[in-house]
């Protein structure tokens, strides 16, 4: 540790923030230099150095341990087999599907065939057609409001 000497401010890096330090990555291996700096108020820096050159600690797979354990670590880690990904399948492929509604519910629904796309004709013809299901769905409304089919 630093002794304090005129000219120069005192070190943060002391016992009690060593072990401070030390008793968080006990309790949790995988907490990040920048959780371990807000836990215990200290800068990154500061953290950093008690890290590497007091705790002799270096970051594998997402993990805090000492450097000594570096190697055994890595040789455990490639003796462990990989799992098997997963096969892929094709697709049933994409479909757009339309849908019109308003206040009392859905008015028309359309389903684009697979492989085509959406154009000027295609949406105009769609259009014309929504025209007409929504005029339909008016009359039928208008006759069951009409007091001669009640």
């Amino acid at each position: 540790m630093d002794e304090h000497r005129e000219c120069r401010p005192p070190s943060v890096v002391t016992e009690k923030n060593v072990s401070t330090v030390e008793k968080l990555i006990m309790q949790d291996r995988l907490i990040t230099v920048k959780q371990l700096a807000f836990e215990s108020k200290i800068s990154i820096g500061s953290v950093e150095t008690i890290l590497h050159d007091h705790l002799n600690l270096n970051k594998v797979s997402a993990r805090w341990v000492p450097r000594a354990e570096k190697r055994v670590y890595a040789m455990e880690k490639t003796l462990i087999t990989p799992p098997k990904k997963p096969k892929v399948t094709q697709s049933r492929g994409k479909v757009m599907l339309s849908c019109f509604w308003d206040c009392d519910g859905i008015i028309m629904t359309d389903y684009m065939e697979k492989g085509k796309t959406v154009t000027g004709e295609y949406y105009s013809g769609l259009l014309k057609r929504l025209r007409s299901e929504f005029s339909k769905k008016k009359t039928r409304k208008a006759l069951k409001r009409s007091p001669a089919f009640a």
